[in-house]
């Protein structure tokens, strides 16, 4: 598998995929649908915490849906929500009809969250390889931006920040608090920053092993 880039290294989504493009358990250890259809559950890992020692909860799983519904964020992604599992109330929130607490995303206890669907959408669980939250609580301490500095950033994945130097590299080194399932395969990852127009000539010269860009 190639490695995710660096801004969606530091968080656990509810599901992933395995080597295979399977879903497994991520951040939700197990998950199911109501009679209804709509309802979906997902059950969290109790064990997860963020690397400071704060556990990953549902409500920062809520917090995050309302953040990225919210029409002051301006969030750039929001069409995807809006036609994937499109949560109740998404299309509402996001124009500004209603107040992000309306929004189908809810947690109902610290291990617990429940997203209510618009309509049936049995392709949710799958929707949710991309439900990286933020941490709730480094949010309100440090803002939004918390992630863009080492002495800020917290981590719920193997690596954590230890450099950001724009324009430059970004490096991310090993998480010695995760408590999660995936064990992490390599030690650091150093991400070379600039010329988007140079990244397939370096891997092609053996000088980084990933790149987006290929032209």
């Amino acid at each position: 598998n190639r490695p995710d880039p660096p801004w969606q290294t530091l968080s656990t989504p509810l599901v992933q995929l395995n080597k295979n493009f399977e879903l497994e358990p991520g951040a939700a250890t197990s998950w199911e649908v109501a009679d209804d259809n709509v309802t979906w559950t997902f059950h969290l890992d109790p064990k997860l915490t963020w690397s400071d020692g704060t556990p990953v909860t549902a409500a920062d799983y809520e917090f995050t849906f309302q953040y990225a519904a919210d029409p002051a964020h301006g969030y750039d992604f929001a069409w995807y929500w809006g036609f994937s599992c499109n949560p109740k109330n998404w299309d509402k929130v996001i124009a500004g009809e209603l107040p992000v607490t309306e929004l189908g995303v809810k947690a109902i206890d610290d291990h617990t969250l429940q997203i209510v669907t618009e309509k049936p959408a049995p392709f949710t669980p799958a929707t949710m390889i991309f439900s990286r939250p933020l941490a709730k609580h480094a949010v309100e301490k440090h803002g939004e931006y918390y992630n863009n500095d080492p002495k800020t950033s917290v981590s719920s994945e193997p690596w954590l920040l230890e450099e950001w130097t724009k324009g430059k590299q970004i490096i991310l080194g090993p998480n010695k608090n995760y408590t999660g399932r995936h064990k992490p395969l390599l030690e650091r990852m150093i991400f070379i920053l600039g010329d988007k127009n140079q990244e397939f000539s370096m891997y092609l010269a053996d000088e980084v092993d990933w790149c987006y860009t290929f032209s």
